[in-house]
């Protein structure tokens, strides 16, 4: 079996953690609330960060994914309020939901050219082929936000917690929104579908932003009289 790390002793005054080499996996809650820590040194032979691994490190201030892991799990670095950049490897395959929810400091992340499953571009990262989005940094200064119209479907939460967005533009070939993809922007007020309403939705796609939201269509398109529009 891989070597893992299951667990951290979380009132420890260490700053500087460094991973032994030959571990693959670090499981769910290993270092949750471990509040001390600032830097964490992965190893090379790392696979998988699980759900919730790094949930509320307050203290973690840079993270850097190696190449070799492949998935980051749902909120494993939720709450990371000091997390300034992350840089992320060749490998990741699977970027779960809410990963970096919570990460109020976080002012820039970057996905090597060489990853060939992701891409970032202005701290927005998608697939490689831009046609699904899966986060939108928080922390962006943005108003407005006009997703390209590459771009097929969205993510759950992949919009979430932005207070300085007001106004999101749809894409033309827009046809999938996960729940919670558009989640509790306090300020959205506007959303334009510049399209027919996307085929796949829930009732909770759009939940949680400004109380007095309005969502625009066009008179041509079509759609919008089934659930959840009507």
């Amino acid at each position: 079996a891989p070597y893992q790390v299951k667990a951290y002793a979380i009132a420890s005054s260490k700053a500087a953690i460094c991973i032994a080499e030959g571990t693959e996996i670090i499981d769910r809650y290993a270092f949750f609330r471990a509040k001390n820590i600032t830097t964490v040194a992965f190893p090379d032979t790392l696979r998988e960060i699980k759900e919730e691994t790094f949930f509320e490190c307050k203290g973690l201030e840079e993270l850097s994914i190696p190449d070799n892991v492949e998935s980051l799990g749902d909120r494993s670095f939720y709450g990371c309020s000091s997390i300034n950049k992350v840089s992320i490897g060749a490998g990741l395959q699977n970027f779960g939901l809410r990963v970096f929810f919570g990460c109020s400091a976080l002012q820039t992340i970057e996905v090597t050219e060489a990853n060939i499953y992701f891409d970032a571009v202005d701290n927005i990262i998608y697939d490689k082929g831009h046609t699904h989005l899966y986060y939108y940094m928080s922390t962006k200064g943005d108003e407005a936000y006009h997703i390209p119209d590459t771009v097929e479907s969205i993510s759950g939460y992949a919009i979430d917690g932005v207070p300085a967005l007001k106004e999101l533009y749809m894409p033309q070939n827009l046809n999938s929104i996960a729940g919670n993809a558009i989640n509790a922007n306090a300020n959205l007020d506007s959303i334009y579908f510049l399209s027919d309403a996307p085929s796949e939705v829930s009732g909770n796609s759009i939940s949680g932003n400004a109380s007095d939201l309005v969502i625009f269509r066009s008179p041509s398109s079509s759609g919008w009289d089934v659930s959840p529009w009507t």
